[in-house]
């Protein structure tokens, strides 16, 4: 599988200008890895290279960008205990985005570079399946971005090689 241009989205979508997107370095991400024992899917790791740190407005209502996403599974798993939910996570998760109100997004790290991805809210029993890969996910917070230029007029897309731009309207 290639890799997702994240940085190229973020900036011809008008979200952030060049100089607002910051990544991880890889040692970072290992880091990250070790915390949490381990090893993160390949299309994320693109994902936290190209604009972990900072990547303009995309999700500015989430927390997706680090060092925010540390901690998050120890969250959901307080949540879990303090609301006696039902639910019984799978030990290889890492959450990768979470919304106040206990609204936790998560992918199991199982070898998938694209994994799917999962959703644990605390007003809901049980996991839902989010039925979107975790590019699907990205390029849904894109066309969902406050003032992103594309929203009226493009659609980005993963097709399992390269970012797909569609004409929407002209």
């Amino acid at each position: 599988m290639k890799e997702c241009d994240f940085k190229k989205v973020l900036i011809d979508s008008g979200i952030a200008a060049e100089s607002d997107i910051k990544g991880l370095a890889d040692d970072e991400i290992k880091d990250i890895e070790i915390k949490c024992d381990l090893i993160l899917p390949g299309q994320y790791k693109n994902f936290l290279r190209a604009c972990g740190k900072n990547a303009g407005r995309l999700g500015s209502t989430l927390t997706i960008l680090y060092p925010g996403i540390l901690g998050l599974k120890d969250s959901l798993q307080e949540l879990i205990e303090d609301e006696e939910l039902k639910i019984l996570l799978p030990s290889n998760i890492f959450i990768c985005s979470y919304y106040e109100g206990g609204i936790f997004d998560f992918f199991i790290c199982d070898g998938d570079p694209n994994p799917k991805l999962f959703r644990v809210d605390d007003d809901k029993d049980g996991i839902e399946d989010r039925e979107l890969s975790f590019l699907d996910f990205f390029f849904r917070l894109v066309a969902t971005c406050e003032g992103t230029q594309q929203a009226a007029s493009v659609n980005y897309s993963w097709d399992g090689e390269k970012v797909v731009v569609t004409q929407l309207y002209r």
